[in-house]
Order: structure tokens, then sequence, then C-alpha cells
């Protein structure tokens, strides 16, 4: 699996859903029971902000941790118990305020996710 950005532009979005035979709609939906993100990012991904702080994709406002070494640095921030319940919420479809509303990433049944995070943690 490769890493996948999701800091992309409404034209890049728009092509990444044609090709995957989607609407750019189905990236805007609410996530229905049983449903989730289709988000690698909190496993392949981290934006370093110019404070420091270290958030799990672009589209969220939330900080999992700092570069910082006396706050944890990387693995602490990769580690930390936001990170941690960020990547259980997708897995599970609990999805916190900022993956429920998402718009860079589509729907997809949270088995068939669990599934894809199964084989990228494997490889």
């Amino acid at each position: 699996m490769t890493e996948q950005n999701t800091c992309k532009t409404e034209s890049e979005q728009s092509a990444t859903a044609r090709k995957e035979g989607k609407t750019l709609s189905s990236y805007n939906l609410i996530p229905k029971q049983g449903q989730t993100r289709e988000c690698y990012d909190p496993w392949t991904f981290m934006q370093i902000l110019s404070n420091t702080g270290i958030r799990p994709c672009c589209f969220t406002e939330l900080e999992i941790g700092s570069v910082k070494a006396e706050k944890g640095g990387i693995e602490g921030a990769l580690n930390s118990d936001v990170a941690i319940n960020l990547r259980k919420g997708l897995l599970t479809g609990n999805l916190d305020q900022w993956c429920a509303v998402c718009s860079y990433k589509p729907m997809i049944d949270v088995a068939s996710f669990q599934n894809k995070i199964r084989k990228l943690v494997e490889s």
C-alpha cells in the first residue's frame, strides 16, 4: 500500500474519486452505522507545524503531540492517547468530530477498512 497524502486540492480529490469509480460527494457524507473513513494517515502521515506541534493529517486542527523531546517527540506523539484513540475510532467507525466531517477521504465499511489496515501493518 502506498502512502496517501490528505492535502489534496478539490480537483485532485475529484480525479482520485473518478479513478476509484466514486463521486466526490462520497467524500462528503456523514458516516452511517458500520462505516468509517478510508484514511490511512494516522498510520502513514504526520504534519509538523511551525509551532512544533504534530497533527495526524492536514484536515484536522487536532494535535497529537510535539516534536520537542521534552514533550515526547515524534514517538510520543504517535503513541499518545489522542493518536491511539484516533486510530481506534477509524477502525471501529466511532469517528472524532474531525474525521466524521472530513471531505478528503471517502466512506468505506468498517470490516473492509480493518482488512486494509491489517495488510498495511503486516507489509
